[in-house]
Parts: C-alpha cells; sequence; structure tokens
C-alpha cells in the first residue's frame, strides 16, 4: 500500500505510531496475525483507524528482567495525539495483550506496554497538532 492509499494530499490524519520489540524471532504466519490484529485494536482508540496504524516490529530482542534473560517477552509502545480517559486506555491495554497473546502466546504476565500520549505528531510530510489543527 502506498502512502498516498493512507493519506491524499491536504487530508489531516489522525496517527498513531507503535512499537513492538518481542524477545524471539517471529514466523510469517505470527507477523501477519501480529499485524493485522495491531490495527483491529486501533480502532478502540477514538479517531483511530487500522489504516493509519505504523508499525515497527523489532525481532529477537534480548530482553532482561531482575538481570536475567526473557525468551518470551514483548514490549509495546504506542504513540498517538489527544488525550483519552482511563477507561479508554485500560480497554486498550487489554485489547492489545489480548491481540499479542492470541498471535504469538505470549502470556500476559510476559507483556509490557508504555502509552504515550502526544500534543504533536508529525508523518507524512505534516505535522498534526491537536490544539491548532
Amino acid at each position: 500500500m502506498s502512502l498516498n492509499a493512507i493519506k491524499k494530499k491536504g487530508e489531516k490524519q489522525d496517527m498513531a505510531f507503535m512499537t513492538v520489540s518481542v524477545s524471539r524471532k517471529l514466523t510469517e504466519n505470527e507477523r501477519e496475525t501480529l499485524l493485522k490484529g495491531l490495527g483491529e485494536v486501533q480502532c478502540k482508540l477514538p479517531g483511530k483507524d487500522a489504516k493509519s496504524l505504523a508499525v515497527i516490529i523489532n525481532e529477537d530482542v534480548p530482553m532482561y528482567v531482575s538481570g536475567v534473560k526473557q525468551d518470551n517477552m514483548v514490549y509495546s509502545n504506542i504513540k498517538y495525539t489527544g488525550k483519552f480517559k482511563y477507561q479508554i486506555r485500560s480497554d486498550f491495554t487489554v485489547a492489545l495483550f489480548d491481540t499479542i497473546g492470541n498471535a504469538l502466546g505470549t502470556p500476559k504476565e510476559r507483556m509490557l506496554l508504555e502509552i504515550d500520549e502526544l500534543q504533536f505528531f508529525g508523518g507524512f510530510g505534516d505535522l498534526y497538532d491537536i490544539y491548532y489543527s
């Protein structure tokens, strides 16, 4: 899919950017299932849709807890413009953990999530500002 299919010239896109780091190598099927699920989970956030999600998946990333290397762990970070109420963030977190668990078989106790709510977000040659757009 081209960038033009995601954002038309002059159109404001309410983007989200997600990074998912996994402590092991994924199969192609796991990667595709995860990507599809991440798009669906993003729809839990008001104003976001599956086509506006940009994702980086880092595989085989060394992860440690209390100095011990972890074999099946996932760290995720999502950045988006806006500020949502606790319940929306909580529902998103539960849905994300379910999606990762279903796609990768990782137990929820082995997942971490960082949510960054931003005022500004630049992408596709434009700047989005929640106060001035």
